[in-house]
C-alpha cells in the first residue's frame, strides 16, 4: 500500500475511534439523564460514607461509627463530587470514566500489536456493553474500578518498551495502589 493509502487509513481509523468515543459519551450520557434516580440509590453505602465525609464526620456511613467495610477510593472521589455540585457531579465523572475505558481498550489493543480495526471492533463492544453502562448510572466503584483495571493493563505493557522505566514503574505502582484502594480483590 501507498504512503497516500496509509494516510487514508490511518485517517478512517482515527475517524472511526473519535465516532466510537463520541457514540460511548452519548449513551452514557443517555443513560445517566434517564436513570439519574439511581445515583441516589445507595445500594453499598457509598454515599452515605461520602456524605459523613463533607460534614467531617470521618469514613463512617453511620455518624459516629467509623467503618473499614468500604474501601476508600470509590467514596472520597464521589465526596469530592458532592463538593463540586452534587450527585449529577458523580453522573458525569462516572461518563467521562466509562468513556476513557473505551479510549484505553483501543490503546490496549493497539499496544498488543493488533491490528487498528480488530482494535476499533474492541473498542466498540466496550462502548456498548449494556452492563458497563447500565453501571455508569450507579453511585458504585464499578465504572472506576473498570477504568483503572484498563489503565493498569496500558501502563503494565507500556513500562517494558520505554526509556523512562523508572517514571513508569512508579506510575504503574500507584496505579495499582489506586486500583486495590478502589476494590481490594485486585490483589
Amino acid at each position: 500500500m501507498s504512503n497516500h493509502g496509509n494516510a487514508r487509513c490511518a485517517s478512517a481509523c482515527v475517524f472511526a475511534l473519535v465516532g466510537i468515543l463520541l457514540m460511548a459519551c452519548v449513551l452514557r450520557s443517555a443513560a445517566v439523564a434517564l436513570r439519574s434516580e439511581n445515583l441516589r440509590i445507595d445500594r453499598d453505602s457509598y454515599l452515605a460514607i461520602a456524605q459523613n465525609l463533607v460534614n467531617g464526620n470521618g469514613f463512617c456511613s453511620v455518624p459516629g461509627q467509623p467503618t473499614a467495610f468500604r474501601p476508600p477510593l470509590y467514596p472520597l472521589l464521589v465526596a469530592g463530587c458532592l463538593c463540586l455540585g452534587g450527585v449529577s457531579i458523580v453522573g458525569v465523572v462516572q461518563i467521562v470514566l466509562g468513556t476513557g475505558t473505551v479510549w484505553l481498550t483501543w490503546l490496549l489493543a493497539r499496544q498488543c500489536r493488533l491490528s487498528q480495526q480488530t482494535g476499533l471492533i474492541a473498542a466498540a463492544l466496550v462502548a456498548v456493553d449494556p452492563l458497563l453502562i447500565e453501571y455508569s448510572t450507579q453511585a458504585m466503584t464499578e465504572t472506576l474500578f473498570t477504568f483503572l483495571v484498563a489503565l493498569l493493563l496500558v501502563l503494565a505493557l507500556r513500562t517494558g518498551h520505554t526509556d523512562r522505566k523508572n517514571q513508569n514503574s512508579v506510575l504503574l505502582g500507584t496505579v495499582f495502589g489506586l486500583t486495590a484502594l478502589c476494590r481490594p480483590t485486585i490483589w
